[in-house]
């Protein structure tokens, strides 16, 4: 005798059998009970599955459908500030980079060459914070003449050479540069470099002191350079001229080095005496 299951059952599949059923309380029958047992078997999750793996498949070439229309039309230039914007604020600079030197047209020479520059200093800086002097000169080597040929470009090439312990190199960056144009900072680099011949250095100073005039920061280097060579008249000279145009707390501290070198304590002292009034005086921040 059947059980009252496979009663409803063949009620529900062979309503030959019996009384035949309503057809819409046929079908609501036969799908709660196709649900309940896919539900009790297991079924039902492989269902999903293969139904959420089928509709993904499905996708795929409506997207590359989309995309292709999308770029045929020029869209996705109209995304390429978007997306720069948000690699920047994200700190991505090897992808900014990329971006950048690539063919988009939505972003004009002038906007996109300052975020080129900046993308590439900031990768230079990295490698050379993580001592790849490798990577620095790759990265030199395969950039365009064009941001090569850039101010800070060349001053954070210079600076990572220097960081990294390649000082001849970092002096013939140096020296291209401070033949076409002043650079503060590439003199304070310069003047810090202690491995070079200081005979050189000197002289390579004193020819910017003749184009450039008596700039502190020339006038630090040569002090500085004079030092090491021991020629400590003259060291002082280049220092106190320094003082006397500018006389920051940096300059007052050389100038106690120098003095305490030449166990001259009194004068040291007056010298970071007067480096640290210098000091006092500037506002904050």
């Amino acid at each position: 005798m059947p059980s009252p299951l496979d009663r409803v059952k063949n009620q529900l599949f062979d309503q030959q059998s019996g009384r035949p059923l309503p057809p819409l309380v046929a079908r609501g029958g036969r799908l709660l009970w196709v649900l309940v047992r896919d539900l009790l078997e297991g079924q039902l999750t492989m269902r999903a599955m293969s139904l959420v793996y089928t509709t993904l498949l499905s996708l795929v070439p409506m997207l590359a459908l989309a995309f292709s229309v999308l770029k045929a039309l020029g869209v996705h230039n109209q995304l390429e500030p978007l997306l720069a914007e948000a690699l920047e604020g994200a700190g991505e600079y090897r992808e900014l980079y990329a971006l950048m030197s690539g063919p988009g047209k939505a972003l004009t020479l002038d906007s996109r060459f300052p975020l080129t520059v900046k993308a590439f200093t900031m990768l230079l800086t990295r490698a050379a914070a993580a001592g790849e002097l490798a990577t620095v000169k790759s990265l030199w080597d395969e950039a365009k003449s064009e941001i090569c040929a850039d101010p800070g470009v060349q001053r954070a090439y210079a600076l990572a050479l220097a960081r990294l312990n390649a000082e001849s190199e970092a002096v013939a960056v140096i020296n291209r540069a401070l033949k076409s144009r002043w650079d503060a900072e590439l003199v304070r680099c310069f003047g810090g470099l202690e491995s070079i011949d200081p005979v050189a250095q000197l002289a390579s100073i004193e020819q910017w002191l003749q184009r450039y005039g008596e700039e502190t920061e020339l006038l630090i280097a040569a002090g500085l350079t004079c030092a090491r060579n021991r020629l400590w008249g003259k060291a002082g000279s280049y220092l106190e001229a320094a003082a006397a145009s500018h006389g920051t707390p940096v300059v007052f501290w050389h100038l106690g080095q120098l003095a305490e070198r030449n166990q001259k304590v009194d004068v040291a002292l007056a010298h970071y005496r007067r480096g640290l009034e210098v000091a006092a005086k500037r506002p904050a921040g």
